[in-house]
């Protein structure tokens, strides 16, 4: 069997696949060992919380609280936090339902687009 040599590659982390497809294929190339070291560990220590499922989207939970009124986005969030919601989710569906018409802000208060209130009817 042929001398092995150990060298050791330093690797920036955008061209690292295709490094790694490059040494795969390179005749000579016995063994190929990531060391990857300086990564970070994964927080929760592999122990992973479940999910909660919820009869309703948060879409759907917030256009029904609008439904009701104007509603501040931190008065959103007590109601998202109130039904067992994470509060910071509402950001991410507040800014999908105002980009696709459903929703917008005046002031501090958020309401329903008449497409929002014409969504919300078909749904009951």
């Amino acid at each position: 069997m042929p001398k092995l040599f150990e060298i050791s590659v330093q690797v920036e982390e955008i061209a690292l696949g295709k490094v790694m497809h490059l040494l795969h294929r390179t005749p000579g190339v016995a063994n190929v060992a990531l060391q990857l070291g300086d990564t970070k560990p994964h927080k929760g220590n592999g122990v992973h919380k479940p999910k909660k499922v919820f009869d309703q989207t948060g879409n759907d939970f917030v256009m029904g609280l609008l439904a009701k009124g104007p509603m501040t986005r931190q008065a959103i969030a007590q109601a998202f936090h109130k039904a067992g919601r994470s509060p910071n989710s509402i950001n991410s569906i507040m800014h999908e339902a105002k980009i696709n018409g459903l929703m917008f802000i005046k002031g501090k208060d958020w309401s329903l687009t008449a497409k929002g209130k014409n969504k919300l009817e078909k749904q009951s």
